[in-house]
């Protein structure tokens, strides 16, 4: 099993961009808990029951509902519900962690809890994480890493998500360059409600060549890779976990093709030789094992990213 390296302490070693598409791109929205809807709990087994009825206790201390309001004392049932698997207070315990709401600030804790979250398909979680994990906020800087849960919160709507997956194709943040993806993803953050989409969009516009809007325009009516809808988002095929592959691969010497979230042939190819390499069995399978051997190659024991020379 992989070490998940979280840590108390911001890491130094980030990088220009990397800092950039946090401070620039993607603000963190305010420092307190966030007020969520009080719903009951609508069934299951009596461990989720269990889970909702003390998470929705927790909520109720966040939100002052009928008690007096105690970050504090909410920690306790929140907890309680996070260790059975209730992902909503995994999140909220990760944020409390974060912004010391209620609790000493970890920065370690919060990434621990955000993590088990996001594993658990929480969208805000796999967004927060995603910001950690490009500036080394309690845990290893890993921006590639940090693009994938990005990636991920992107591909289920989260504005700021799509915002950042513009910014990050466009100045290269965990992945290669590329201004027709970034014109597309600040279109549909722009579409999700992120005003200021906007014009960042038209300033990517105006470096497109004409001729190239043929690609596009392709794209978008096929939205290959970045948008594939065929994957499911818990996969290790999704869309974020191919491109990551494929950029690592790329990083390491390796040719998978373009990295546009689709395993193609190429891509497919790439891998097997790749697993086959390092002792891993030798198919085209995408898992935890792979996952962790690209992220230890990619990244090493000091944590910086291998940059070989160019690949096609």
């Amino acid at each position: 099993m992989r070490r998940l390296g979280f840590r108390n302490r911001r890491s130094t070693a980030t990088g220009v961009a990397g800092a950039a598409i946090i401070v620039v791109a993607v603000a963190v929205g305010g420092c307190a808990l966030p007020a969520v809807d009080v719903a009951p709990a609508a069934g299951g087994d009596d461990a989720t029951v269990t889970a909702q009825a003390l998470y929705l206790r927790g909520q109720r201390l966040i939100n002052g509902d009928g008690v007096s309001q105690d970050y504090a004392a909410a920690l306790e049932p929140l907890r309680a519900a996070a260790e059975l698997g209730q992902a909503e207070a995994q999140y909220l315990l990760g944020i409390a962690y974060a912004v010391g709401r209620g609790v000493d600030a970890d920065a370690g804790t919060a990434a621990m809890w955000l993590e088990l979250a996001a594993n658990g398909g929480h969208t805000r979680a796999q967004y927060r994480l995603g910001q950690a994990y490009i500036v080394g906020r309690g845990v290893d800087a890993q921006p590639a890493w940090g693009m994938r849960w990005i990636g991920k919160a992107a591909d289920a709507g989260h504005p700021d998500a799509l915002f950042a997956m513009g910014v990050a194709r466009s100045e290269g943040v965990g992945m290669p360059s590329d201004r027709d993806f970034a014109w597309i993803w600040m279109r549909r953050a722009e579409l999700a409600g992120r005003p200021d989409a906007t014009v960042i969009r038209r300033g990517i516009g105006d470096r497109i060549p004409t001729l190239q809007w043929h690609r596009v325009a392709k794209l978008v009516v096929m939205g290959v890779g970045e948008t594939d809808a065929d994957m499911e988002a818990d996969s290790l095929y999704d869309a974020p976990t191919v491109r990551f592959v494929q950029f690592a691969l790329r990083r390491l010497g390796f040719r998978p093709g373009q990295v546009d979230g689709v395993k193609g042939a190429r891509t497919a190819r790439t891998i097997a030789r790749y697993r086959r390499d390092n002792d891993l069995p030798e198919d085209d399978a995408i898992t935890p094992a792979l996952l962790d051997r690209l992220r230890d190659a990619l990244y090493g024991p000091d944590g910086v990213e291998t940059r070989p020379a160019a690949t096609s």
